[in-house]
């Protein structure tokens, strides 16, 4: 066993079931873009999100996580990464070329659950930096502009895959793109006032994070 890592643990005692479900939709995702010929599917479907899915599945095998986080702490990542991605291959696979504005819901589905994610994650790497605790009000303004940081560098990803390798990531059958960026981002902006306004009714940290001050 190397040093760090914790012996990891049985499978049903920290893996979700929207987890498996995102990690079985993604690879039928990549097997569908292989079937079109979509390299915009297959290769994402295929690398990317399982491999984002069993990273985040995978952080409390490492034992400075371990030390300060609950069972619960990574159940809950696992759930809301996994329902993030599956909002993502509706979107991909259904929704994509129907003309259905599907892409609204997506945005403010994708947001409020990667809010939430890194509501939970931020604390606990800022605590491995610094060994300090930070106050629940910093922590939701780091998150803020975090996730405006993330909103905004998405779209300009989507400008440069469309125009350097001429995919039609912004292709929208009733709006232009001037018009798809800003509901895109509004659309964002509002899925992560609503996930924080969830995250400080509902989410006691004291359930997910053991540090101490």
């Amino acid at each position: 066993m190397k040093e760090g890592f914790s012996k990891p643990k049985p499978h049903s005692e920290y893996t979700s079931v929207a987890f498996i479900v995102a990690t079985i939709l993604s690879l039928a995702a990549s097997a569908y873009g292989l079937y079109t010929e979509d390299l915009t599917l297959f290769i994402p479907y295929l690398f990317l999100h399982p491999t984002l899915l069993w990273f985040v599945g995978s952080l409390r095998l490492f034992n400075p996580i371990n030390r300060i986080t609950t069972p619960d702490w990574s159940h809950a990542l696992q759930t809301w990464m996994a329902w993030a991605i599956m909002f993502n291959i509706f979107e991909s696979v259904f929704f994509a070329e129907m003309g259905f504005q599907y892409d609204i819901f997506l945005h403010f589905g994708v947001s409020f659950f990667l809010t939430l994610v890194t509501f939970l994650l931020y604390p606990v790497i800022r605590y491995l930096i610094t060994e300090k605790v930070l106050r629940r009000y910093h922590s939701v303004r780091a998150v803020i502009l975090i996730m405006i940081i993330g909103g905004i560098g998405f779209e300009a990803l989507e400008a440069a895959s469309d125009t350097l390798f001429q995919t039609k990531l912004f292709w929208d059958a009733s709006q232009s793109i001037q018009v798809d960026v800003a509901v895109d981002l509004f659309m964002d902006g509002l899925g992560i006032a609503v996930a924080l306004m969830y995250a400080q009714k509902n989410l006691d940290l004291k359930k997910y994070l053991l540090i101490k001050k």
